[in-house]
């Protein structure tokens, strides 16, 4: 890894984010069907991984805490890696992406893995996302926020969100627009929590974002 990979496409970043190994990204890029099944140790890494980890998404994982029996919500799911370790980990993951061919991408790979009965995926954007009120225990979100339309996108996940229930967001940090839009975005979810920077590369944000119990306004 180099610091060119902030001037590589969204999708290498998007490798990068996720795993924070180059060799682990390009195997899972690969066509081949083989490379779709996950290796164990690729999956333990995420299950209850220190909060001192040096990798952004090990961290992610460390703030989702305990997914056994709870829906995750994978948003920008990419081809499933995140995907299969939620599912692996004992998850019941609705997968969601507006792109129809990372959406085809992360089936298969659930299928390959033995994992569909846990995935359900769904084809959406952050704005508009097809499921009921208070159906998730968490959100898992990797989308680059500040292309998004904040607003809508932290009224969804607020109400998908089950009371109690926490979103952890991955992004990179750049400018004050950006700042001004997640504090927006924290604000209407609920109460922002635990946060941590990684800056091997540049600035990666990782943090949570809990959806009160109870709301003053009598939402929900």
């Amino acid at each position: 890894m180099n610091e060119r990979i902030f001037g590589e496409s969204p999708e290498t970043f998007r490798r990068w984010l996720e795993w924070g190994q180059a060799d682990f990204s390009q195997s899972a890029g690969r066509d081949s069907p083989i490379d779709l099944i996950m290796k164990r140790s690729d999956i333990d890494r995420y299950d209850h991984p220190s909060d001192s980890t040096p990798f952004p998404m090990e961290y992610a994982f460390h703030l989702l805490g305990d997914v056994e029996g709870k829906t995750v919500i994978d948003f920008a799911c990419g081809t499933g890696l995140k995907t299969a370790v939620l599912a692996s980990l004992g998850a019941k993951v609705l997968s969601i992406d507006k792109s129809k061919e990372s959406l085809n991408r992360t089936g298969d790979r659930a299928r390959a893995n033995g994992l569909s009965a846990n995935v359900t995926v769904i084809h959406s954007d952050l704005t508009t996302i097809p499921v009921e009120c208070c159906c998730a225990d968490s959100v898992l979100c990797t989308t680059n926020l500040i292309r998004v339309d904040g607003p809508r996108a932290a009224n969804e996940i607020r109400r998908i969100l089950k009371p109690g229930g926490v979103a952890v967001f991955i992004d990179c940090v750049g400018g004050s627009q950006w700042f001004g839009q997640i504090e927006n975005l924290n604000r209407t979810i609920g109460r922002e929590g635990r946060c941590r920077e990684f800056q091997p590369m540049g600035r990666i944000r990782v943090w949570e974002v809990m959806k009160e119990i109870e709301w003053k306004d009598g939402a929900d």
